[in-house]
């Protein structure tokens, strides 16, 4: 007996091995969501690094506020209120903020991370 199949015999079961794509265009497609998503990614890092940066400016430009109050020895008053009391007001106003900041950016680090294609 001859274990070797002829040749068309071949040829007409590669035919049938055939997989079809269910959509012509379905490797660019998914390519292209693939590269949406990686620039959504990146554009999500951008805007964190940058909440994150003016998080700190807010809280260091607040506190140079403060502390401008607190050298004006000029005037006793701010809006009709002691120079004190908006000093104190003011520094529980920027504690409140910052703990908030604190606490939102260590609910950020528990949650688990999106990992992109890169």
């Amino acid at each position: 007996m001859n274990n070797e199949f002829p040749n068309d015999t071949i040829a007409n079961a590669m035919k049938y091995s055939l997989v079809e794509m269910p959509f012509s265009d379905f490797d660019q497609r998914m390519m292209q969501q693939i590269r949406k998503e990686a620039i959504a990614l990146e554009k999500t890092r951008k805007d964190k690094n940058n909440a994150s940066l003016f998080f700190v400016l807010g809280c260091f430009f607040g506190m140079c506020c403060s502390g401008i109050l607190v050298m004006g020895k000029q005037a006793n008053e701010l809006f009709g209120f002691g120079l004190k009391s908006v000093l104190q007001a003011t520094s529980v106003i920027l504690l409140f903020l910052f703990l908030n900041g604190v606490y939102k950016l260590f609910i950020k680090l528990k949650k688990p991370r999106l990992t992109g294609p890169f």
